[in-house]
């Protein structure tokens, strides 16, 4: 979804979707900002594990991470092949 809206408007994602730029907005910057949140947790215990040696809890964290930012990309996705 933040890809989608960083390489388009709120305008053309809303008018893809059929629904008003504001509902769009709403919509999808709720979703993108909980991952978000999720991603920036999962960054911090990577960096704290890491710092701290505990290689297993870090590479667990950043697998988190990692799949956390891929399923946001496959959100993105989805939102354009709907359109």
């Amino acid at each position: 979804m933040r890809h989608a809206a960083l390489s388009s408007s709120w305008r053309e994602i809303a008018d893809n979707l059929g629904v008003s730029k504001q509902a769009a907005h709403q919509r999808f910057k709720a979703y993108a900002d909980g991952v978000t949140d999720d991603i920036k947790s999962e960054h911090r215990t990577m960096k704290r594990a890491k710092r701290s040696g505990d290689a297993a809890r870090g590479a667990e964290a950043q697998a988190r991470r990692d799949q956390l930012a891929e399923d946001l990309r496959c959100a993105a996705k989805e939102l354009r092949a709907e359109a």
